[in-house]
């Protein structure tokens, strides 16, 4: 067929033309006149056309990379300020956690990290996470409270050390490296660290009696079991250790002074200057805030033991050491089932209890007691012996062997605070002492 009929030859034969014939007419003169010569004009035009679309291309080709590297570096920045605060967040909060630690006994501190260590590694072998393997380490204790608060202060101590540890090693490198990879893997750790110690820390008692199906059991304190002996059972233990026990010269310290079993592997210095015997003992729990670095006491020397009276004789001063606590304690609970087989649990703290009673009943204030057991805060005695009013118990007032007036410490002994309500200031507001708020009745 011809063109006249409609249809198209060579290339355009192979689509269709919706238009018709008028479409491919024009579109033939369209090809015609750009294949015409350019004219200076047409030319001119031409070229600034090419320029421009170039320069936009180019333009469009360099801007497209810096674009996206600008975006890049703002969410890296945005970023990098969110982690470093998250960051600073962790270390305020575990410094925060670690305000107000009192300072520990270098006795504590030994006891603490022996019954940590323990429960420490009993976590690290536990299969479940670390909130239940807590709970599972503490329960045993759970049932008498004064075990499971001694457990969980020891664990916490140990956690807090931890935390301390984490805190000095991320200062130290953020110092040196900034914001480094290795600087945010020690936040981390102290995270983990801080963690830890709010678990140990929220791990409740009566929680784990309930959840166990354990029973509480009553408390046996040692100054509630004095009434349990007889009056004279400090002598009887004393006069039984005579024959052949090895603590024999311990007891007969432990009876005069009620110093603590620590104090007796440290060693006494016992020294005679007649009519008495002066006892200077090493303190055990000293720190910068509380306890006696050492004190001495003046008994009278007829109260030694035959054995360590004859020693004293024959030496300008008898050192008395025992080899460790642990085998004194077992001394003492041994003399203790022979003399008393129902009695109590017989241990080295009952004759430090006692001798507080003893002083307390034969008028000595406070600080002397304090003074006398190597406290540096008159209030610290007040948790040794019973509080017997006048008249009761069965012997009345036992004699003091120790010398009134004797005694003297490296520091002195901080007196009670006697309580006047004059030196309470009004709460604004009408609140109370205690935080709440008064009624409009009681606040007038």
């Amino acid at each position: 067929m011809s063109a006249a009929d409609g249809v198209t030859r060579g290339s355009d034969a192979q689509r269709p033309d919706p238009v018709g014939a008028t479409g491919a007419s024009a579109i033939d003169t369209q090809r015609a006149q750009h294949a015409q010569p350019f004219t200076e004009a047409n030319r001119d035009r031409s070229q600034s056309d090419a320029d421009e679309i170039r320069s936009r291309n180019d333009s469009e080709t360099d801007d497209a990379p810096a674009a996206r590297t600008t975006t890049a570096a703002a969410l890296d920045y945005e970023e990098a300020v969110a982690l470093r605060r998250r960051c600073l967040a962790t270390i305020v909060a575990a410094r925060n956690a670690l305000k107000g630690v009192k300072e520990r006994s270098n006795t504590t501190q030994a006891n603490y990290m022996q019954k940590a260590n323990r429960m420490f590694y009993d976590v690290s072998c536990s299969v479940h996470d670390e909130v239940t393997a807590w709970m599972d380490v503490l329960t045993p204790y759970a049932p008498k409270s004064n075990s499971f608060y001694a457990m969980r202060a020891a664990a916490c101590y140990r956690a807090q050390q931890i935390l301390r540890e984490r805190l000095a090693q991320q200062c130290a490198t953020q110092r040196v490296h900034g914001m480094s990879r290795q600087w945010l893997a020690e936040v981390e750790e102290t995270e983990r660290a801080l963690q830890r110690l709010k678990i140990i820390a929220e791990v409740e008692r009566q929680e784990l009696l309930d959840l166990s199906g354990l029973s509480s059991q009553g408390v046996t304190s040692k100054r509630h079991t004095l009434k349990l002996l007889p009056d004279d059972w400090r002598q009887q233990v004393v006069d039984r250790a005579q024959s052949s026990d090895m603590y024999r010269d311990a007891l007969t310290v432990l009876a005069l002074t009620g110093c603590r079993p620590l104090e007796l592997e440290w060693g006494v210095c016992v020294s005679l200057d007649y009519p008495h015997a002066v006892m200077r003992i090493l303190g055990a729990k000293g720190t910068d805030v509380a306890g006696q670095p050492w004190r001495e006491i003046k008994v009278d020397y007829r109260a030694l033991a035959p054995s360590l009276l004859d020693a004293a004789q024959r030496n300008a001063e008898v050192w008395v050491r025992i080899g460790s606590t642990a085998g004194l304690r077992s001394a003492v609970s041994k003399l203790g089932r022979a003399l008393w087989p129902k009695g109590p649990s017989l241990c080295p703290y009952h004759f430090r209890h006692a001798l507080a009673e003893d002083l307390r009943e034969a008028g000595w204030t406070a600080e002397e007691i304090g003074a006398v057991l190597g406290h540096r805060v008159s209030e610290t005695s007040a948790a040794y012996g019973r509080k017997r009013r006048q008249g009761q118990g069965r012997g009345g007032v036992r004699p003091v062997t120790i010398v009134r007036g004797s005694v003297r410490t490296a520091v002195p002994v901080r007196a009670l605070q006697p309580f006047n309500m004059a030196t309470i200031a009004p709460r604004a507001g009408g609140t109370s002492a205690s935080g709440g708020r008064t009624s409009p009745k009681k606040a007038s």
